[in-house]
Protein backbone atom coordinates (compact mmCIF):
# COMPACT_ATOMS: atom_id res chain seq x y z
CA UNK A 1 0.00 0.00 0.00
CA UNK A 2 1.47 3.33 -1.06
CA UNK A 3 0.45 6.36 0.96
CA UNK A 4 0.81 10.10 0.50
CA UNK A 5 0.71 11.92 3.83
CA UNK A 6 0.46 15.41 5.22
CA UNK A 7 3.18 16.61 7.55
CA UNK A 8 3.37 19.32 10.18
CA UNK A 9 6.15 21.09 11.98
CA UNK A 10 6.81 23.42 14.83
CA UNK A 11 6.71 26.28 12.30
CA UNK A 12 5.46 26.65 8.74
CA UNK A 13 8.30 25.54 6.51
CA UNK A 14 8.87 25.80 2.78
CA UNK A 15 9.99 22.18 2.73
CA UNK A 16 8.83 18.74 3.81
CA UNK A 17 5.12 19.51 3.49
CA UNK A 18 4.23 15.98 2.40
CA UNK A 19 5.59 12.47 2.67
CA UNK A 20 5.43 9.21 0.75
CA UNK A 21 5.39 5.79 2.41
CA UNK A 22 5.60 2.39 0.72
CA UNK A 23 3.76 0.38 3.37
CA UNK A 24 4.86 -3.06 2.16
CA UNK A 25 4.59 -6.39 3.97
CA UNK A 26 7.98 -6.23 5.67
CA UNK A 27 7.40 -2.71 6.99
CA UNK A 28 3.92 -3.67 8.21
CA UNK A 29 5.38 -6.65 10.06
CA UNK A 30 8.00 -4.42 11.71
CA UNK A 31 5.43 -1.80 12.71
CA UNK A 32 2.99 -4.33 14.15
CA UNK A 33 5.76 -6.10 16.07
CA UNK A 34 6.90 -2.79 17.56
CA UNK A 35 3.28 -1.89 18.36
CA UNK A 36 2.89 -5.14 20.30
CA UNK A 37 6.08 -4.41 22.28
CA UNK A 38 4.84 -0.87 22.95
CA UNK A 39 1.48 -2.09 24.22
CA UNK A 40 3.10 -4.69 26.50
CA UNK A 41 5.41 -2.10 28.02
CA UNK A 42 2.62 0.50 28.32
CA UNK A 43 0.48 -2.04 30.18
CA UNK A 44 3.24 -2.28 32.80
CA UNK A 45 4.06 1.45 32.78
CA UNK A 46 1.13 3.70 31.77
CA UNK A 47 3.42 6.74 31.62
CA UNK A 48 5.02 5.35 28.44
CA UNK A 49 3.55 7.27 25.51
CA UNK A 50 5.85 6.54 22.54
CA UNK A 51 8.90 4.56 21.49
CA UNK A 52 11.26 5.86 18.79
CA UNK A 53 13.38 3.91 16.33
CA UNK A 54 15.91 5.18 13.79
CA UNK A 55 14.10 4.62 10.50
CA UNK A 56 14.17 6.05 6.99
CA UNK A 57 11.19 4.18 5.53
CA UNK A 58 9.30 7.38 4.80
CA UNK A 59 10.31 9.91 2.14
CA UNK A 60 9.64 13.49 3.17
CA UNK A 61 8.81 15.63 0.14
CA UNK A 62 9.52 19.24 -0.72
CA UNK A 63 6.93 19.07 -3.51
CA UNK A 64 4.46 16.65 -5.00
CA UNK A 65 5.46 15.33 -8.43
CA UNK A 66 3.59 17.03 -11.30
CA UNK A 67 1.89 13.72 -12.11
CA UNK A 68 -0.16 14.05 -8.90
CA UNK A 69 -1.01 17.76 -9.03
CA UNK A 70 -1.39 19.63 -5.76
CA UNK A 71 -2.42 18.40 -2.31
CA UNK A 72 -6.06 19.26 -2.91
CA UNK A 73 -6.27 17.32 -6.18
CA UNK A 74 -4.58 14.35 -4.50
CA UNK A 75 -7.20 14.45 -1.75
CA UNK A 76 -5.02 15.52 1.17
CA UNK A 77 -6.55 17.88 3.71
CA UNK A 78 -6.78 18.41 7.46
CA UNK A 79 -9.72 16.00 7.48
CA UNK A 80 -7.93 13.47 5.24
CA UNK A 81 -4.30 13.45 6.42
CA UNK A 82 -3.25 10.49 4.27
CA UNK A 83 -4.48 8.87 1.07
CA UNK A 84 -3.70 5.59 -0.63
CA UNK A 85 -2.22 5.96 -4.09
CA UNK A 86 -1.87 2.67 -5.95
CA UNK A 87 -0.40 4.60 -8.90
CA UNK A 88 2.47 5.96 -6.79
CA UNK A 89 5.92 4.39 -6.79
CA UNK A 90 9.15 5.21 -4.99
CA UNK A 91 10.69 6.34 -8.29
CA UNK A 92 8.03 9.04 -8.64
CA UNK A 93 9.42 10.85 -5.60
CA UNK A 94 13.18 10.64 -6.07
CA UNK A 95 13.45 14.19 -7.44
CA UNK A 96 11.09 15.66 -4.85
CA UNK A 97 12.66 13.99 -1.81
CA UNK A 98 13.76 16.35 0.92
CA UNK A 99 17.08 15.91 2.67
CA UNK A 100 16.45 15.07 6.31
CA UNK A 101 18.41 14.04 9.38
CA UNK A 102 17.63 12.10 12.55
CA UNK A 103 14.73 10.26 10.89
CA UNK A 104 12.62 8.31 13.37
CA UNK A 105 9.67 5.94 13.37
CA UNK A 106 7.54 6.80 16.40
CA UNK A 107 5.38 4.01 17.77
CA UNK A 108 2.45 5.14 19.88
CA UNK A 109 -0.26 3.12 21.55
CA UNK A 110 -2.78 3.83 18.76
CA UNK A 111 -0.72 4.97 15.75
CA UNK A 112 2.65 5.18 14.07
CA UNK A 113 4.23 8.30 12.57
CA UNK A 114 7.65 9.49 11.43
CA UNK A 115 9.68 12.51 12.46
CA UNK A 116 12.84 14.14 11.13
CA UNK A 117 14.76 17.38 10.89
CA UNK A 118 15.10 18.90 7.41
CA UNK A 119 18.80 19.35 6.66
CA UNK A 120 20.06 22.81 7.71
CA UNK A 121 16.76 23.61 9.45
CA UNK A 122 16.39 23.46 13.20
CA UNK A 123 12.71 22.49 13.17
CA UNK A 124 11.19 19.07 13.77
CA UNK A 125 8.70 17.80 11.22
CA UNK A 126 6.30 14.89 11.68
CA UNK A 127 4.13 12.93 9.33
CA UNK A 128 0.49 12.54 10.18
CA UNK A 129 -0.25 9.43 12.21
CA UNK A 130 -1.29 6.16 10.61
CA UNK A 131 -3.66 4.09 12.70
CA UNK A 132 -2.77 0.43 13.22
CA UNK A 133 -5.97 -0.74 11.50
CA UNK A 134 -4.60 0.74 8.25
CA UNK A 135 -1.28 -1.04 8.84
CA UNK A 136 -3.13 -4.34 9.44
CA UNK A 137 -5.09 -3.87 6.19
CA UNK A 138 -1.85 -3.18 4.31
CA UNK A 139 -0.29 -6.30 5.84
CA UNK A 140 -3.21 -8.46 4.63
CA UNK A 141 -3.04 -6.91 1.15
CA UNK A 142 0.68 -7.65 0.97
CA UNK A 143 0.15 -11.40 1.42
Amino acid sequence: MNLLLNTHGTEDLECCNWAFLNLDGDLCKTILHRRDIMRQLAADDPSLTTMEYCDTSIVFLDALPEKFGDAESVGLSDETPFVERADAAVEDFENAAARTECDRMVIGVDEVYWSAYPTHVDQLIESCGIDYRTVEIAAREAL
